[in-house]
């Protein structure tokens, strides 16, 4: 595996990959595990995971090509499309499902080939099968709303992209519109298995076997027809600390902002979800609530002097480069003498204390554990 770039503090990489144990249940670099459970009603353990924005319900794709209702919690409801034969062979396992809203419908990665989608529906009823020539071994699918319409996004692992399909206002399915390169190495291809889109944030979650989270921040969050846009991979997550052996498939929950993901080898469903900032000021490197000379000094003694620990990260963070560094220094003094720009969201002493924006911020370490410069009112004196 490639190592993803952490925090440089001295001589010390600070990954994002610190995990901390609570009473309450596990953490890790801006996640929490939710809960968990099993699924003993079905013969097989789950491989795939979509949310039925609906219903509120989850659908559990298995080995056997079958797809079954639970609720969040883990009870099992009803099973949707039931296991069995497709067209003379023995249905692949599930690789991806996504569910599709007005009028419902399922999408699956599964059946008789990995180059193949089945189209069901709600009430589990084989409608179509697609086929996409010239696209390989699919894995994760989930379903985006745009307008009217719709992109159905594809990840397909031989060449590390996710290609985008749009539908028509009706559901139909209409033909590829652009694609997303993750540029990924040879070993981290193979160990592609699943992809959601946090859509207030702008960016994917990529899955890894062997329970790793990517996060992939498309350059054009709004490609044109046609259009291959490449991802920066900003950083990584290690699940295994959070009692996480392996992933299959994940899906994101627009509604509760909480995560569901597959582990076939522990036959569990996790529920994830993300930690909140602490509200800051951008710039406040000391975190006293106001803006000078010595925000600047305090950072320079944490990167070259071990002297002093920067409570809150993202306040050092100054410029919102994701990294506290020596420009972070420089910009300060850029903004106390020379009439540089202000610091950016959520803005420096004297602006309204607020949480970062940024999920890379929260999602790889750069987050803010303690903020003391917040008044009464949430601002404070610059």
């Amino acid at each position: 595996m490639a190592q993803r770039d952490g925090l440089l503090h001295g001589d010390r990489l600070w990954t994002v990959a610190v995990l901390l144990a609570t009473a309450s249940g596990a953490w890790g670099a801006g996640l929490h595990v939710v809960g968990s459970f099993g699924t003993p009603e079905i013969p097989f353990p789950v491989t795939s995971v979509a949310v039925d924005t609906d219903r509120g319900t989850l659908l559990l794709g298995g080995p056997d090509g079958s797809i079954n209702e639970f609720t969040r919690d883990g009870f099992f409801l009803e099973p949707v499309v039931p296991a069995g034969l497709f067209d003379g062979k023995r249905s692949s396992s599930d690789r991806g499902l996504a569910y599709v809203p007005n009028p419902p419908r399922i999408y699956s990665s599964g059946g008789a080939s990995q180059t193949a989608l089945c189209r069901y529906s709600r009430s589990g009823e084989l409608q179509d099968v697609l086929g996409l020539f010239g696209h390989q071994h699919f894995e994760g699918l989930f379903f985006e709303q745009r307008g009217s319409a719709g992109i159905l996004h594809i990840l397909q692992t031989s060449e590390s992209s996710i290609y985008a399909f749009t539908f028509s206002e009706n559901r139909d399915f209409l033909g590829p519109r652009f694609q997303l390169d993750l540029n990924l190495s040879y070993e981290e291809r193979r160990e592609l298995t699943g992809i959601t889109l946090l859509l207030e944030r702008k960016v994917l979650l990529v899955s890894l076997e062997h329970a790793e989270l990517l996060l992939a921040v498309p350059r054009n969050p709004s490609p044109a027809h046609g259009e291959i846009v490449p991802c920066e991979i900003a950083g990584s997550i290690d699940l295994r600390d959070l009692g996480i052996h392996s992933v299959h498939d994940l899906a994101h929950d627009p509604q509760t902002d909480a995560f569901f993901l597959t582990d076939p080898s522990q036959g569990k469903v996790f529920e994830l979800a993300f930690t909140s900032s602490v509200p800051f000021h951008r710039g406040d490197a000391d975190g006293t609530g106001s803006l000078n000379v010595i925000d600047a000094v305090s950072i320079m003694d944490f990167l070259f002097l071990g002297e002093s620990r920067l409570e809150c990260l993202a306040a050092g963070d100054s410029n919102a480069d994701r990294r506290v560094d020596v420009s972070d220094a420089v910009f300060l003094l850029q903004v106390l003498f020379n009439g540089g720009p202000e610091p950016p969201e959520p803005g420096p002493p004297g602006s309204p204390c607020g949480a970062d924006g940024d999920p890379a911020h929260a999602l790889l370490g750069l987050g803010c554990d303690v903020y003391r410069g917040c008044g009464d009112d949430g601002s404070a004196d610059r």
